[in-house]
């Protein structure tokens, strides 16, 4: 396998105040590292990612982002595409997204984008060796655990793609209120045991850790973008007690709600801050990327 001289096109850190439609012929590769960004990808439910959650889009899609109420800010590395077939080829659908699926460890991945990023904002060419290798690990993480290869009955993979968008959204809009699997169950037209085993399956956790780590990550971006109390912020994100959303948001997120609200209200600030991406215009109020000194 030849690789070009740019397999590594770019990465930038970026200031998000306004929604953009994104158009990109490079493998884009999206980490949040401060604040609240949706993302709108085709024939995906609206996606909410917040701290360190991590999304990967090939060419063939373009995307838009909006920013939280305060804003948001991610570091984005662009691959080439060629350079991404080759190694991953082309019977390979990526599954790497953690605001879709989070129930896969990124920790690892999260680690390998910011050491590219890190040694190509310091010095590119300098530390290329080190970015190709930091480079094919991230590949050999996606190839092994974030992606599949196309199946044989494309229509059954359809089928179920179709069912897990409807569940997200059908949690996404319930999430804050008293929620059962019986209660989704005849929303979907399936018995309770079905979907219990489809959750296994496909969300590979069980449907009460599913709609937790929902209500969690709402709570915490409402710990970020509002002033309310940790009470108020539990019962709006359907927990019957602060004690019980106490429990569970240390953790799954390894620290108190006041800490991690602290946490966040720390700035971040980082000079080498610049625009990318090339925007597509759009009717309404779509702007471009702001570009910091």
């Amino acid at each position: 396998m030849v690789m070009s001289e740019n397999a590594v096109a770019g990465v930038k850190t970026i200031t998000l105040n306004e929604p953009v439609d994104v158009i990109h012929n490079t493998v884009d590769i999206i980490l949040v590292t401060e604040g609240r960004i949706f993302a709108f990808l085709p024939s995906l439910p609206k996606l909410t990612l917040l701290l360190d959650d991590f999304m990967m889009v090939s060419p063939e899609y373009s995307y838009s982002l909006e920013p939280g109420n305060e804003g948001g800010r991610f570091t984005l590395i662009t691959l080439d595409s060629h350079d991404v077939e080759q190694f991953l080829g082309n019977t390979i659908s990526v599954r790497c997204n953690s605001a879709l699926a989070p129930n896969k460890n990124y920790d690892y991945i999260r680690m390998l984008v910011q050491g590219i990023a890190r040694r190509y904002l310091d010095d590119a060419a300098g530390n290329r060796l080190e970015i190709l290798s930091l480079y094919f690990a991230l590949l050999s993480e996606i190839k092994k655990n974030f992606s599949v290869s196309v199946g044989p009955d494309p229509e059954t993979s359809v089928k179920y793609g179709e069912r897990m968008r409807k569940i997200v959204n059908l949690i996404e809009e319930n999430f804050s209120r008293e929620m059962t699997l019986s209660f989704l169950a005849r929303e979907l037209f399936l018995s309770p045991q079905y979907l219990s085993r489809f959750f296994s399956e496909h969300f590979h956790k069980s449907f009460t850790a599913y709609l937790n780590e929902v209500r969690l990550r709402h709570a915490a971006s409402d710990l970020i973008e509002t002033n309310y109390d940790v009470t108020k912020i539990a019962i709006n994100n359907g927990f019957g007690s602060p004690a019980s959303f106490n429990r569970a948001f240390r953790k799954y997120f390894g620290m108190s709600p006041g800490a991690y609200r602290k946490n966040a209200d720390t700035p971040k600030d980082d000079p080498r801050c610049a625009s990318f991406f090339a925007m597509m215009p759009s009717p309404g109020t779509r702007q471009k990327l702001s570009e910091e000194p």
